[in-house]
């Protein structure tokens, strides 16, 4: 389960702390995170931007690295990726739903960085 961000800035923000799963070559256009909290989430910036390689994209952290929610993983160009025929639209999805009692999406609407969106029980 998961959910779709429009963005109006160019950076994306640890939603959750945890370990760095995915970050970098060859995908640079999206992260994985293992949560502390057991959630396992799956950060895609964009339709199809694997076929830009990384152009207009910047990761800050490497796998295996610890992040804290809230800090910056990514940084894109919108008009990059508009540029490429892209949607701009960064998706967020809980990948191990299987794996939890319930998820529950939280919020509708515009957000803030550090709103919650999602909600899960283990």
């Amino acid at each position: 389960k998961g959910c779709g961000i429009e963005p109006e800035g160019e950076c994306v923000y640890a939603p959750v702390s945890g370990t760095l799963t995915a970050a970098g070559a060859p995908n640079y256009h999206a992260l994985g995170i293992q949560g502390d909290d057991g959630a396992e989430v799956l950060i895609h910036v964009g339709v199809d931007t694997v076929e830009m390689k990384g152009e207009g994209f910047k990761v800050y952290g490497e796998k295996g690295a610890h992040v804290k929610a809230g800090e910056p993983l990514l940084s894109f160009s919108k008009d990059k990726i508009k540029a490429a025929g892209h949607d701009t639209v960064v998706i967020m999805a809980l990948t191990n739903t299987d794996d939890l009692a319930s998820v529950e999406f939280t919020h509708e609407g515009p957000v803030k960085a550090g709103e919650p969106v999602i909600s899960f029980k283990k």
